[in-house]
């Protein structure tokens, strides 16, 4: 929840195209899953090689201080015009003209995979947890956390 401002800020006009709660729903289902998605892969991968468990510790350090710096304006702006975000802005413009809980679906997948050092520090501080249920229980707090800030958004954009 700390990172509501962050999350409104980046996400908000994504979660904002499922303004009506059976899109919002979906939305965070599937932005929940995609996040857990990539959760377990690097999980997965960790506990396959055992050392990489505590190398992710300091990643997660890593992103969580470079977000920090990203909030407080101390890293320089990238440009738009990338294949990412190409990427993104196609599969957006093929969700706007769906019914509401397959938007929800599709903007919540694509939010998901859109980069953001929040989510990266989430997944690596989940993937460094000594037990897999911690690592769960440490995403679904960080989900469920995202969760007030972007459907207040979602909720009061057309008001």
């Amino acid at each position: 929840m700390l990172g509501g401002l962050h999350c409104v800020g980046m996400c908000g006009p994504l979660a904002a195209l499922n303004n009506r709660w059976q899109g919002l729903v979906t939305y965070h289902l599937a932005k929940g899953l995609t996040y857990l998605a990539l959760f377990w892969v690097l999980a997965m991968a960790g506990m396959l090689v055992q050392p990489l468990q505590r190398a992710l510790a300091w990643v997660s350090v890593v992103f969580a201080v470079v977000t920090a710096m990203g909030l407080l304006g101390w890293l320089p702006a990238r440009g738009r015009n990338n294949s990412v975000s190409q990427w993104v802005q196609g599969l957006l413009k093929q969700a706007q003209g769906l019914p509401a809980p397959w938007r929800g679906v599709m903007v919540g997948f694509v939010n998901g995979l859109i980069p953001c050092h929040l989510v990266y520090a989430a997944i690596a501080g989940a993937a460094s947890q000594p037990r897999l249920s911690a690592g769960l229980l440490f995403m679904a707090g960080f989900i469920v956390g995202t969760m007030p800030a972007l459907s207040a958004v979602a909720l009061g954009w057309g008001w």
